[in-house]
């Protein structure tokens, strides 16, 4: 509502009603004017309410400026007195409110309006319209939330809603009722700029490195134990997770719930946590599941040079290792091999299986 002029954005009887008072002098005493609902639509056990914002926007810019004076003055049935007095009108009465995104019910009051009556009489309309739409869809998005049970919620009221203000608004309050390697990569993705070429180039020196070469420097220089390699196959594998993540991100973020979400002023953190990750997770997820085939192979090559889990800690590679040294008794590498094998093979199963449609996008 700012640079607008709504003052207009009444009802006809509103200013004839103001005209009347003004004529009787003594009946423009201060008033109390309660917004309040009678009863909760659908069996609803409450509402929420929002739209106290614009409300306060609204009041502050009440004026008439000359255009809505000659406006006024063309419809013939105001007098060029009370005409004169709308020129100079400010809205100078108090205004009690319930908070946003406060659960209310029925007869309880919304805003109370303590103000002479021709200026309550005039801000009737606007209040009515301003907070009864966007209490109506917070209300409706908290119900929707609530039987989401935690889920995130998108919001895409903009494309159904009448007009831009309604569209906006409507975000606003849905907003106001709830409506939701990898971090790295999204980070980078999302943050953009100088930000995105610093952490992607980082990620590029690593990937320059062989992996398993990488690996066996790293286990080489923090000693051969389950926690260092596992630590060292991470630092091989993080690279093309983040580059993956990135690539997603960056479509992610062009989708208009993010836009919105940035218009109704999320912060970055939380765009990134409920809009862009939660919506970008999916594909490196398969990533991973197709992967664990690879870093079981890449985990059994380096304990299979000595580069792994120290003995007494069984494990399939060194398994093999030892068995390299009975060629007349296959079944000593044979079985942890055909292990490796089954396990690699059918983590790789696994992932085709978890969703087929993203699988072949991926």
């Amino acid at each position: 509502m700012d640079h607008r002029n709504l003052t207009l954005l009444t009802d006809l009887y509103e200013l004839t009603m103001m005209q009347g008072y003004f004529k009787e002098k003594d009946a423009n005493e201060t008033v109390i004017f309660d917004m309040f609902y009678r009863t909760n639509p659908h069996g609803n056990g409450f509402a929420i309410c929002a739209g106290l914002e614009q409300a306060i926007e609204y009041i502050k810019g009440l004026h008439f400026d000359e255009s809505d004076i000659e406006y006024l003055r063309s419809l013939n049935i105001f007098a060029e007195d009370f005409l004169e007095y709308l020129s100079t009108f400010r809205f100078t009465g108090d205004i009690y409110a319930i908070p946003e995104g406060t659960v209310v019910f029925p007869r309880e009051s919304l805003i109370k309006v303590i103000a002479p009556i021709m200026q309550a009489q005039l801000v009737e309309t606007a209040l009515l319209t301003i907070i009864n739409h966007q209490s109506l869809i917070a209300t409706k998005t908290e119900r929707i939330v609530h039987a989401a049970k935690g889920d995130g919620v998108m919001e895409f009221g903009l494309r159904r809603a009448q007009g831009a203000d309604a569209g906006t608004y409507g975000a606003r309050a849905a907003m106001i009722a709830g409506c939701i390697g990898t971090i790295y990569g999204a980070i980078a993705g999302y943050v953009g700029g100088a930000m995105d070429n610093v952490m992607m180039r980082l990620s590029e020196m690593i990937l320059s490195f062989p992996s398993l070469i990488l690996a066996m420097i790293i286990n080489a220089v923090m000693g051969s134990n389950l926690f260092n390699t596992m630590f060292a196959l991470v630092i091989v594998a993080w690279p093309s997770y983040a580059r993956v993540m990135r690539s997603v991100v960056l479509s992610v973020r062009e989708n208009e719930y993010v836009t919105a979400s940035e218009a109704l002023g999320a912060s970055r953190i939380r765009i990134l946590l409920k809009e862009i990750i939660p919506n970008s997770i999916t594909s490196v997820l398969i990533m991973a599941t197709t992967d664990i085939g690879n870093q079981i192979l890449m985990f059994s090559t380096l304990s299979f040079l000595g580069l792994g889990s120290a003995p007494p800690t069984p494990e399939w590679g060194m398994m093999v290792s030892d068995g390299v040294q009975y060629f007349n008794k296959f079944w000593v590498a044979g079985f942890p091999g055909l292990a490796i094998f089954t396990m690699a093979v059918g983590a790789n199963f696994i992932g085709d299986l978890l969703d087929p449609k993203l699988r072949k996008q991926f």
